[in-house]
């Protein structure tokens, strides 16, 4: 219901399972600079420090 609302949109697919993310033009948790850089750059896929 929320993806078809928009309020959470769907990512990429990680292995198995897609990747989720709060609607940025809905919400944001974090500073404005990093809102501003997220919004020009778009979905990216984050590596984890795991080998």
């Amino acid at each position: 219901m929320l993806i078809e609302l928009d309020v959470i949109l769907q990512g990429p697919k990680i292995g198995r399972n897609h990747s989720y993310r709060l609607n940025p033009q809905l919400g944001w948790k974090g500073t404005v600079n990093n809102h501003k850089e997220t919004l020009t750059n778009g979905l990216s896929v984050i590596q984890s420090g795991r080998a």
